[in-house]
């Protein structure tokens, strides 16, 4: 069961730490990682957030959090 969890639809001026804040709710958040084009310097607007353990991201899946 994976920690890791796929976050869609995030707005572009959105930062790691604000995001890690949001999604604490679900469990403790061991990192959050912002996807960026390379080629154009900029945010893709998704990311992943790693979770502790499997039950805190299955939380967050459950209570709509993503």
């Amino acid at each position: 069961m994976s920690k890791s969890v796929f976050v869609g639809n995030i707005p572009y001026e959105a930062n790691e730490q604000d995001l890690i804040d949001i999604f604490s709710g679900a469990g403790k958040v061991v990192s959050f990682r912002l996807l960026e084009d390379k080629e154009k310097n900029k945010l893709r607007g998704y990311g992943f957030c790693e979770y502790e353990n499997a039950e805190s991201a299955l939380s967050a899946i459950r209570n709509n959090m993503l």
